[in-house]
């Protein structure tokens, strides 16, 4: 098979596999590795709001030395180059915006540029050949300046085939109103919330519910105002629908963490029935008096720790309009996030051994997440987080259970004993 066939095949595959494929991208960045022992990424765009994500996620890994933008929508086209300019890195060469269209059997090439940051003259030749519009510009990064260093706390990092972004896609597909993330401290249930809705939306409110969080800071109340009387304010809820109402094509997402901790049902109150999927855009009266509706295009996505006392609480009511997703401890996320280089291979053995007692634990409140382990490096960090917030952590949970207490203790320090190094 030609070069050229290679690179027409892996695009077809890419566009017309199942999106939550995570293996979509595999035949373009094998292209890439076999034809130009490079390393390549690939997104497609299909619409422009989605270029500021697009760009986000195949730039801020800085793991390629080759990327390319597969564009339907040409409003994106300048979006996703500007963004870009802003994300390039030292060890990036190019970058193609490539416009397409597809009729379900032949990928027809459309406008096309492609950005130089360092010379290959293999791979240009190969797209100056085979894309009759390209356009070739030659940039030059300032390397005194840093670019995306930093996560954008308004940027999405998510990759577009992720499992649970997918899965979050589908269900609101199948008519959710919203979804709870379900699962012990540390399993990333709040990273995820964050960027699942800052990839599928532009516009996304954040709150947290805690023990004092009433109706009044949801969805509306009477505050003082200059004049000595009180005026009535929305709060989240309302601004959202308000917004959801002008932004009829769009999504707007509130994302509640902590749904639990709280009666959550008495701040919802009137609007509680409404969010229901059957009952979208009906007009009702909020105590207040103002008449109200809770458009289609406004979804929840929720977190709670399912054994926060606040969980049995929950109305099943309330429960029942969302759907639940599980998050739970996962030992290849603990192995991708252990790095500390002074740990031998038999502690590694015994730290793994360690997060599997306490994440299969039969005490549900001894359960901890992966995300506990993230950005530790040394040794010292680990003794650290024993020293500072897990041994709080199981002395609570365990305080009328010495014994399991000694068992865990026992098996963290197991892992820097004489014999751990061995």
């Amino acid at each position: 098979m030609s070069v050229f066939k290679e690179f027409e095949e892996g695009l077809k595959y890419l566009i017309t596999t199942n999106p939550r494929n995570s293996s979509k991208n595999k035949l373009i960045k094998d292209w890439f590795r076999d034809n130009f022992n490079a390393t390549g990424r690939i997104s497609v765009v299909n619409e422009a709001k989605q270029a500021y994500n697009r760009a986000q996620e195949q730039l801020s890994k800085k793991d390629a030395e080759h990327v390319i933008f597969f564009i339907t929508d040409p409003a994106a086209f300048n979006p996703i180059i500007n963004k870009c300019e802003e994300l390039v890195y030292d060890s990036l060469k190019t970058i193609l915006f490539l416009n397409y269209r597809y009729d379900g059997r032949d990928i027809e090439f459309g406008e096309a540029l492609l950005q130089v940051l360092s010379e290959d003259k293999k791979l240009i030749n190969f797209y100056r050949e085979n894309i009759p519009a390209i356009k070739i510009q030659n940039i030059k990064i300032d390397s005194t300046i840093p670019v995306a260093e930093k996560e954008n706390k308004y940027v999405s990092c998510l990759e577009e085939d992720d499992e649970f972004l997918n899965l979050v896609i589908d269900l609101h597909k199948d008519g959710y109103s919203g979804v709870i993330f379900s699962g012990p401290p540390g399993t990333g249930k709040s990273w995820y919330a964050r960027n699942i809705a800052l990839t599928l939306s532009s516009y996304v409110y954040f709150v947290q519910f805690h023990p004092g969080y009433q109706y009044e800071d949801f969805i509306e109340a009477y505050r003082p105002n200059e004049s000595g009387g009180f005026k009535l304010e929305k709060k989240t809820l309302l601004n959202a629908c308000e917004v959801a109402k002008d932004q009829t094509n769009d999504l707007v997402i509130i994302v509640i963490d902590e749904l639990s901790r709280t009666d959550a049902v008495r701040v919802f109150g009137e609007a509680l029935t409404y969010i229901e999927s059957d009952k979208r855009g009906l007009e009702f009266t909020l105590a207040s008096g103002r008449i109200t509706s809770i458009p289609n295009n406004v979804f929840f996505i929720c977190t709670m720790n399912p054994w926060d006392k606040g969980v049995d609480d929950l109305d099943y009511a309330l429960e029942r309009r969302f759907a639940k997703i599980d998050f739970l401890p996962d030992i290849n996320q603990f192995r991708n996030f252990i790095d500390v280089p002074e740990l031998s291979e038999r502690q590694k053995q015994k730290l793994e051994r360690f997060f599997y007692l306490t994440s299969r634990n039969p005490n549900p409140m001894c359960r901890i997440g992966h995300c506990y382990f993230k950005d530790l490096n040394s040794i010292d960090q680990l003794k650290r987080l024993w020293t500072h917030q897990l041994e709080f952590h199981f002395k609570k949970v365990l305080q009328y259970d010495d014994k399991e207490f000694s068992k865990i203790s026992k098996s963290w320090e197991d892992i820097f004993s004489a014999e751990g190094d061995a």
